[in-house]
């Protein structure tokens, strides 16, 4: 079943820089940025949808070597939610 991680930021730092994470570990984006029209309620001010083949994938790259220096970035730069979802299969 595919998963995917969602991250929702409500304030964003364009200044700061931004790497792609999670190929390692099978993970691609769905979605990075772009327009986000609101249907209901408040959008955040950007979202990123990185899918990965199982929670096990999405959990071994969270808690990789190689994330928690882009974590940090990433808290810098944003006040941020994430979540690991289950999707359907493909």
């Amino acid at each position: 079943m595919q998963v995917s991680w969602k991250a929702g930021r409500d304030e964003f730092d364009p200044g700061q820089p931004e790497k792609a994470t999670g190929g390692e570990h099978g993970g691609h984006y769905l979605v990075r940025g772009g327009k986000t029209l609101a249907l209901e309620g408040e959008p955040p001010k950007r979202i990123i949808v990185t899918a990965f083949q199982s929670t096990a994938d999405a959990q071994r790259w969270y808690a990789s070597p190689e994330y928690p220096a882009l974590r940090a970035i990433r808290q810098r730069a944003a006040k941020a939610r994430g979540f690991i979802v289950e999707g359907v299969g493909e």
